[in-house]
């Protein structure tokens, strides 16, 4: 599992319950926890206070890092979700499923 660090002061880690943890760098406290119920969730990308995360399902969720809430879920990948890209100001999302499957979302619409 890999960890993000979208700002100075923050990095996203994986949990051992499958979750990812926020973490505020100055302090070296924990933030918050995003969880998935049972799935284990691997961090894409970071963009301002935005992150997508994805299932091993094909569903992919965009995150309010500053208040740990799931503002949409992605939905109609058939395969895992494996890439996921922002255009330059955050309004759009790129993902990729294998095999070479593409959408694009709207951040703010999901």
């Amino acid at each position: 599992m890999g960890v993000l660090y979208p700002t100075p002061n923050t990095i996203i880690s994986g949990a051992r319950d499958g979750g990812l943890i926020v973490w505020d760098v100055p302090s070296g406290t924990r933030r918050y926890t995003l969880s998935n119920g049972d799935s284990k969730i691997v961090p894409l990308k970071a963009h301002d206070s935005m992150l997508v995360s994805a299932t091993h399902d094909g569903v992919a969720r965009i995150w309010d890092l500053q208040t740990g809430q799931c503002t949409h879920v992605l939905q109609g990948h058939r395969e895992r979700v494996s890439r996921a890209e922002f255009n330059a100001d955050g309004s759009l999302l790129a993902t990729g499923a294998h095999p070479g499957e593409m959408k694009i979302w709207n951040t703010e619409t999901g």
